[in-house]
């Protein structure tokens, strides 16, 4: 996704971005969060998944948090899917990570229009029919006021770390935008060269 699609949404959008919790000063290495902002609608950000969980042990070892920060995919977006992705996390997080494939099988394979709560719901029902207790009350917690606050963050944040790209992996130290990398500024193409690059900034933070 480019630069002009991500801030024509993120621009829609103001809100304090929320600092992670302190950190104690005598921790050593200094504790360093990584947001990746994505979007569903992005075959890269999907792509990129794979890579992840490396990234995310490597940010554990350093007592940080990896955090996936959804945000809309266009200019008309209500964020009702991304919502939704952020109520799973106050679920599970084995439940919370079908459902961010599900929403991504939903948008780039079944090209299912997921622009209103009730359509993402009947989606996530036809792919994951076992779970409709689960499903109806996620559909709940999306649309109370946490996972509203979810998504603004993830929206101040691409705008205040100047995200152009998605995915952008974003490092966040004492609640600071530090580092920002994504193909562009790294100058690969592929995701696994993304993932080694943000491996190596780790190592220097």
């Amino acid at each position: 996704m480019n630069r002009r699609d991500v801030l024509h949404f993120a621009t829609l959008s103001a809100g304090a971005l929320v600092a992670p919790a302190a950190f104690s000063q005598s921790a050593r290495p200094e504790p360093v969060d990584v947001v990746k902002v994505m979007s569903f609608a992005c075959n890269f950000c999907r792509a990129s998944e794979a890579q992840d969980p490396l990234i995310e042990r490597a940010v554990r070892f350093r007592r940080g948090r990896f955090i996936r920060a959804p945000i809309g995919a266009s200019a008309g977006s209500a964020g009702y899917r991304e919502q939704v992705y952020y109520a799973s996390r106050d679920m599970d997080e084995e439940f919370s990570e079908r459902i961010k494939m599900s929403l991504y099988k939903g948008t780039q394979e079944a090209l299912v229009a997921l622009e209103a709560y009730v359509q993402v719901y009947y989606w996530l029902l036809q792919d994951m029919p076992k779970e409709e207790l689960r499903l109806n009350k996620l559909i709940e917690l999306a649309q109370q006021p946490p996972a509203a606050a979810a998504l603004q963050r993830a929206v101040s944040l691409t705008i205040s770390a100047g995200v152009e790209r998605l995915p952008t992996y974003v490092f966040l130290s004492r609640g600071n935008v530090v580092a920002t990398l994504d193909t562009s500024t790294t100058g690969t193409t592929s995701m696994a060269g993304l993932r080694e690059a943000v491996l190596e900034k780790l190592q220097t933070l």
